[in-house]
C-alpha cells in the first residue's frame, strides 16, 4: 500500500492497532512525526491529477500475486493471451496452484479462505 496524501485522522485510525503499527511511546512518536509530513503552506505542484474512482469495478486477485487480478465481473485469464512466455508460464503456474481454469468466472470461483 502507498499513501498519495498526507496523512490524516482518518489514516491515523486505520492504522492504530493492527500488525506492524507502532504501539504505546512508538504510537505517539510516530504520529508526531506523520503529522510532520503535511503540504507545506503555499507549496507548487507541478501536476494535480484528479481521478474519478467511481467507474473502477471493484477487483480479485485470480492467482498469488496482486499483479494476477482483474474486475469481480471478469473471468481468469488464459496463458495462451499472455504477452510473453515468461508471462504464460508465470500464469499457468498460477492456475495450477490455484487449481483454477482458465476463461472460468470469477463469480463462479468458490472461495474456501478470505
Amino acid at each position: 500500500r502507498a499513501g498519495l496524501v498526507a496523512p490524516d485522522e482518518t489514516t491515523f485510525s486505520y492504522l492504530e492497532g493492527r500488525r506492524g503499527s507502532p504501539v504505546g511511546s512508538a504510537w505517539e512518536q510516530a504520529l508526531d512525526h506523520w503529522r510532520s509530513l503535511a503540504t507545506d503552506e503555499g507549496a507548487h505542484f507541478d501536476t494535480t491529477v484528479t481521478l474519478d474512482g467511481g467507474d473502477i469495478e471493484p477487483c480479485v486477485t485470480w492467482g498469488t500475486n496482486p499483479a494476477q487480478s482483474v474486475p469481480v465481473s471478469g473471468r481468469v485469464p488464459d496463458p495462451a493471451d499472455a504477452t510473453s512466455e515468461a508471462a504464460r508460464e508465470q500464469t499457468e503456474r498460477a492456475l495450477r496452484y490455484m487449481d483454477l481454469d482458465a476463461g472460468t468466472a470469477l463469480a463462479d470461483v468458490s472461495l474456501d479462505r478470505v
